[in-house]
């Protein structure tokens, strides 16, 4: 049996000395008595601590790809909303997102036709043929439930990717998308409408800027004309083109006024089987007019560009009727050319002449330019 006997680490450093070589670390070893010279041990020390520092090294590159595969933090700045769109100006107030989990008819999210929606394996996206009509029609409201505020200054943004579109399309309707703020409903089927059916009944909060007849207590009493409801800021894009423009409407319907801020854009693929981004921007301004502005995200890519604009100011743009619907009597007394500074209990998202998934819907307000 062969013996065995330690090596000092005197012995180690006197050989080191000899050789001119310092080892950084200087342990007992076990060693045969067949070992090799006093230079094979040091080769072999030094191969220790080679192995050492891998191994610690190989520890710390284990903590940092840890670290590197951790999930990141959610985005809370002010620049992009709980999907991760990118917004074009920061939330000042009220604040909506379309949930996962489709609440419909939650007093918030209020379709005007029930069972349009389908959902879709990706709990993201959800998908509509719209309401069966020859129109394809879809209107998507989000209405303010009691203590929400109404709807005035804001920024509303859609995705959406056309599955179908419709060949031949009833009322005079074209394959395009809309999205509407500051108004309430453009239908109700009787001449007058109680007036305790306005926003399902639900007043504003304190201070809102409402309807400059609101509150009326012959209105209250009596009814009021719905048509007068319908004043409304719209932003519109045009599937087949590209097309973006602005409509003002005072009332419904005579109230409409021509197109403005209408941009064709030099190259464009209507979004079949792909998604577009859009957005539609309301603010007031200190001035006294309306500004709205269109965005899009032509390649969903989260790179918005600002496609038109235009300044509403009081006489400048001029609905094709000055009895508007019988708007322009008292108590409503609305103006052809007027703007529509207050604020409305509904937002709208609207399509027409096709089918089309959806996500990451939101209406947040932004407050006025001052």
């Amino acid at each position: 049996m062969r013996k065995t006997k330690f090596v000092s680490a005197a012995l180690l450093f006197f050989g080191a000395s000899c050789s001119g070589t310092q080892p950084a670390f200087d342990p007992l070893r076990v060693v045969s008595d067949a070992a090799p010279p006093v230079v094979d041990e040091l080769r072999a020390v030094d191969l220790a601590k080679k192995k050492h520092d891998a191994a610690i090294k190989e520890d710390a590159a284990k903590r940092d790809a840890v670290a590197d595969t951790a999930p990141p933090a959610p985005d809370v700045s002010k620049d992009a909303d709980p999907f991760g769109v990118k917004k074009i100006y920061s939330s000042t107030g009220r604040e909506w997102f379309l949930a996962n989990a489709l609440a419909v008819n939650d007093r918030e999210f209020v379709p005007d036709t029930a069972g349009i929606i389908q959902a879709t394996p990706d709990p993201s996206i959800f998908h509509t043929e719209g309401d069966g009509s020859g129109s394809a029609s879809v209107r998507l409201h989000v209405h303010s439930p009691a203590g929400k505020a109404w709807w005035q200054n804001v920024e509303m943004t859609m995705y959406a990717r056309i599955t179908s579109m419709l060949s031949v399309c009833a009322d005079s309707q074209v394959s395009h998308f809309e999205l509407a703020a500051r108004g309430e409903r453009h239908w109700y089927g009787l001449s007058t409408m109680p007036y305790s059916k306005i926003n399902d009944g639900v007043a504003p909060p304190a201070g809102t800027a409402t309807w400059p007849w609101y509150g009326n207590s012959g209105l209250a009493a009596n009814g009021v004309n719905w048509r007068c409801l319908g004043s409304t800021y719209h932003g519109n894009l045009y599937a087949s083109d590209g097309r973006m423009l602005f409509e003002k409407e005072i009332s419904h319907i005579d109230g409409y006024s021509g197109p403005k801020g209408s941009v064709t854009p030099a190259t464009w693929t209507p979004p079949i089987g792909r998604w577009v981004g859009y957005k539609f921007i309301v603010r007031n301004t200190s001035s006294g007019s309306v500004r709205l502005e269109a965005w899009s995200d032509i390649d969903a890519t989260n790179t918005w560009t600002l496609v038109s604009s235009y300044n509403d100011a009081v006489g400048g743009w001029l609905s094709r009727s000055s009895t508007l619907d019988g708007c322009a009597m008292a108590p409503y007394k609305y103006v052809s050319g007027g703007v529509i500074g207050w604020a409305g209990p509904w937002a709208l998202f609207r399509s027409d002449c096709m089918g089309m998934d959806f996500k990451w819907l939101s209406v947040r307000e932004v407050g006025p330019i001052l």
